[in-house]
């Protein structure tokens, strides 16, 4: 619950209401969501259950079970059922991920020109994309813990500021903001899927990147010093949950890359 706090907090997610006018404002035009703590265990990989175990001992505490076979997750998730704007026009939540065809075929050509894949998560992924719910005016009442961090009484309304989880525009805040970031750095949408970039050299595709919702694929030519700078790019658009290569879970599918 703490990392997940200090989420929150490092990206300015939620601020406190700058004046009474404001927090009234928000209950008079009834802008306010409730908000909840959302606890699960995730399931860790038979292989990583040691280096778990070890990194929580390391840190003096763990949120990892004395078997190494889950860990403890925590959310803090806005009740988005009570948006005041749902239902409306302007209320976009479509969001696309990407095709299993379009997945499947990105992966015979990682094949075929002997590409390593790299599998990214992005950690706290809505809270990192681009604020982008400060002009839509919407509130929530947080948690008690999240409301003490701000300085602010249990129960005020606090201002919404980004993609924070819950809210059903969450998914397509964050797909617009890694499309404009990976173009930002010279990826091509392909034609047919929204959610697959690929880089060029000249006439050359040298890389490629695909996602679901926050979960990437990224491979190019390691012998080619301009992927090289791109994938360095890439992979600081975000801070990361998790690298892997060789074997990774993507979009709840296991995958492993042999060296043949």
């Amino acid at each position: 619950m703490s990392r997940e706090l200090s989420q929150y907090l490092g990206q300015e997610a939620i601020r406190r209401c700058l004046t009474k006018q404001e927090e009234q404002g928000a209950w008079d035009r009834k802008r306010v969501m409730a908000a909840r703590w959302v606890l699960t265990w995730k399931h860790i990989k038979e292989e990583d259950r040691r280096a778990a175990i070890e990194k929580g001992r390391a840190e003096g505490f763990s949120t990892v079970k004395s078997d190494g076979s889950a860990k403890a997750k925590a959310r803090l998730v806005v009740l988005g059922f009570q948006h005041p704007d749902l239902g409306s026009p302007d209320y976009k939540t479509a969001s696309p991920v990407v095709h299993p065809m379009t997945r499947n075929l990105l992966l015979q050509q990682i094949a075929w020109r002997r590409w390593t894949i790299t599998s990214c998560d992005a950690a706290s992924a809505f809270l990192q994309a681009a604020p982008s719910e400060e002009g839509k005016e919407i509130f929530t009442t947080g948690v008690p813990e999240l409301a003490i961090a701000l300085g602010a009484t249990p129960g005020e309304a606090l201002r919404i500021l980004r993609a924070v989880y819950g809210l059903t525009t969450d998914p397509r805040a964050f797909w617009v903001d890694v499309g404009e970031k990976v173009k930002g750095i010279g990826g091509h949408p392909i034609y047919g899927d929204p959610c697959t970039w690929i880089f060029m050299q000249g006439d050359l595709v040298i890389g490629a990147c695909a996602c679901h919702v926050d979960d990437f694929i990224i491979a190019g030519d390691r012998n080619n010093s301009a992927w090289l700078q791109i994938e360095r790019r890439l992979k600081s658009l975000y801070g990361w949950g998790s690298h892997d290569e060789g074997a990774f879970r993507f979009a709840g599918i296991d995958f492993r890359q042999r060296r043949d």
